[in-house]
């Protein structure tokens, strides 16, 4: 069964990739969740738990790399993942986009009410007016940043490259302003091991999300430097800012657990508070950019393979635009936003969000790690790597995560919900459940009017 061609180009440069991943990884957004989750783990080490977490998930890295290099598809992890198991595959990664479009739902409310919540520190009047229509105006963004894509592939990835390089800039900017800064000392206490293990959990929501790459393998140019400057060389420089503005707000705690009202006490030019406060949010819009741009290769990778209709996967011939599944994501998107931020029924939903992080912790990353490891001891690993080599780095990866999902599941209350372990487990398995289902009666459907998808997974998708 011949394919016909994705009809996208590839247009995305290894240094756009770069900044793409940059941008796309929660490291920029992270220290808002890590410095006050501090409070939780006092006797924990701060520096050290960015610094250990950001050199144990080199292994997880590696294997992203390989796969990016190996499979240079839209989705190319998806594609990777369901020819080596469509049952594992479809679901873990079908659980990755519905968990990513929760995310991508409230990234740019979080990134308007950032600007107003900053702004409200020079002018209150102003910041208090962002604030009341964070809804509305991260409304707008979304419809900005899927209306760009829509009118143009590249537009899009231009878009996502520039704010990423925006956010990153004023991160970096941020983290030299508080490493400058005479005020007070580093307060990173160690008492022990386990309260640094837990901080170290809360980076799980950061480094495991190196795959943008990989997601959009069918635009990157072809070439082994495509999947270095964009897995690896974000990885490591990303790395070495992040722990950078760890240091640098450390030295603030624990008068000020918000490093952004931290680095605006610094300084009194009102042009770098701006600079700061601005770029802040972008540390929020410039992820929900990306996902924009993912979830639509996602949803055109599941339907080139039979598991969605055909007409997801339109791509525009004048824009290279995947038109039809930017707009389903923009109506499910616009759709979540409006239920976890306006609803009546918004606490509901607010639980699903804080479960999302650990749905994709078990049933995207562990459950492919777990499918890599029985595939490579099966040797049908399907990857230019070493098997031996890929076993050591799958059990590893597995190790790590399993450390960090017993963090998440015993204490629910510091990272997710309070609510009972069980609980939060079956609500998260839900959407893989649902993508097994999906799986199963498409290929029941189809088999009965003649058609075997499971031959779709017997071949990579065309460029």
């Amino acid at each position: 069964m011949m394919r016909r061609s994705t009809g996208l180009v590839r247009e995305v440069g290894p240094l756009a990739l770069f900044f793409m991943n940059m941008g796309y990884n929660g490291f920029l957004a992270i220290p808002f969740v890590l410095i006050p989750g501090a409070a939780a783990w006092p006797n924990g080490n701060l520096i050290i738990a960015a610094a250990l977490s950001w050199l144990l998930f080199i292994p997880h890295v590696t294997i992203w790399y390989w796969i990016a290099k190996s499979y240079p598809v839209n989705g190319g992890d998806y594609v990777y993942a369901s020819r080596l198991e469509p049952r594992i595959g479809f679901p873990a990664f079908f659980s990755f986009v519905i968990g990513e479009m929760l995310y991508d739902a409230v990234l740019a409310y979080f990134g308007v009410e950032q600007l107003g919540n900053g702004l409200s520190m020079l002018n209150a009047q102003l910041g208090s007016i962002i604030e009341g229509n964070a809804f509305i105006i991260g409304l707008i963004i979304l419809v900005l940043v899927i209306a760009a894509n829509i009118v143009s592939s590249r537009i899009g990835h231009m878009t996502f490259m520039a704010i990423s390089m925006a956010a990153f800039a004023s991160f970096i900017i941020t983290a030299m302003l508080m490493l400058s800064s005479n005020f007070g000392s580093l307060s990173i206490g160690m008492n022990g091991y386990y309260p640094t293990l837990g901080l170290m959990a809360f980076t799980t929501a950061v480094w495991a999300y190196v795959n943008y790459p990989a997601s959009v393998g069918g635009e990157a140019r072809r070439g082994g430097l495509s999947a270095i400057m964009g897995v690896i060389a974000s990885f490591v420089v990303g790395g070495a800012a992040f722990i950078a503005f760890i240091i640098g707000a450390s030295k603030g705690l624990p008068l000020f657990s918000n490093p952004i009202s931290f680095a605006l006490s610094i300084t009194h030019n009102y042009a770098m508070q701006l600079i700061i406060i601005i770029g802040s949010s972008l540390w929020y819009i410039a992820p929900m950019t990306g996902v924009v741009i993912q979830i639509s290769r996602y949803l055109l990778a599941f339907s080139f393979d039979g598991l969605l209709p055909s007409w997801v996967s339109y791509v525009n011939p004048r824009t290279r635009s995947p038109v039809l599944a930017h707009l389903v994501d923009l109506v499910i998107t616009a759709s979540l936003m409006y239920l976890l931020i306006e609803s009546p029924f918004g606490y509901v939903f607010s639980s699903a969000i804080d479960i999302d992080g650990l749905m994709l912790l078990l049933f995207t990353w562990m459950a492919i790690g777990l499918l890599i490891i029985y595939s490579a001891a099966m040797g049908r690993h399907r990857l230019g790597i070493n098997r031996a080599a890929l076993l050591c780095l799958s059990l590893l990866d597995i190790m790590v995560m399993s450390i960090y999902a017993f963090f998440w599941i015993k204490y629910p209350a510091i990272y997710l919900v309070p609510q009972s372990p069980v609980i939060i487990l079956v609500e998260s398995c839900l959407p893989f459940i649902m993508g097994l289902a999906i799986y199963e009666t498409v290929r029941r459907y189809k088999l009965r009017h003649g058609i075997d998808i499971s031959l779709s997974f017997m071949e990579l998708p065309s460029d």
